[in-house]
């Protein structure tokens, strides 16, 4: 690599060149969930989580994982080892982590080459809430 000034003409003088190999990483974008976004507990999600790449093609698959502090993640199942390129993954069987600082993270897990913990992408804070499933009284019946 070589950086040099754009003014060469005025100061030629100023060049670096390197013989070290370097890459440049992709970028990750989660795109969902949104800062909007709730998700209810136990709830399935169909492209609940979307992203985009940007910069590389090398990125083969990720893994999507959620936190409600932003430092602790947890894998999430239903998106374990997703092609890159599919860009979305349902998040079925939300758990009963009820929080209003939920984060989602996309992680790099290509095999080659190999990941790299630099290659993520967060969402914005999004909530889970807890749902609600009416069993009684049965359709049709009318309480007196």
């Amino acid at each position: 690599m070589r950086v040099s000034d754009v003014n060469a003409t005025d100061f030629p003088d100023v060049t670096s060149t390197g013989a070290s190999v370097f890459s440049i990483r992709p970028k990750i974008t989660v795109s969902a969930p949104t800062g909007a976004t709730q998700l209810a507990v136990g709830s399935n999600n169909a492209g609940a989580i979307t992203w985009s790449i940007n910069g590389s093609a090398k990125l083969e698959t990720v893994d999507a994982l959620y936190s409600t502090d932003g430092t602790n993640y947890t894998l999430i199942s239903s998106c374990d080892d997703v092609t890159a390129s599919d860009g979305t993954c349902a998040w079925n069987s939300v758990p009963n982590t009820i929080s209003n600082t939920v984060t989602v993270k996309l992680l790099d897990t290509s095999v080659t080459p190999p990941a790299n913990a630099y290659v993520f992408g967060l969402s914005p804070e999004f909530k889970i809430k807890g749902g609600l499933a009416l069993t009684d009284p049965a359709a049709g019946v009318t309480l007196a």
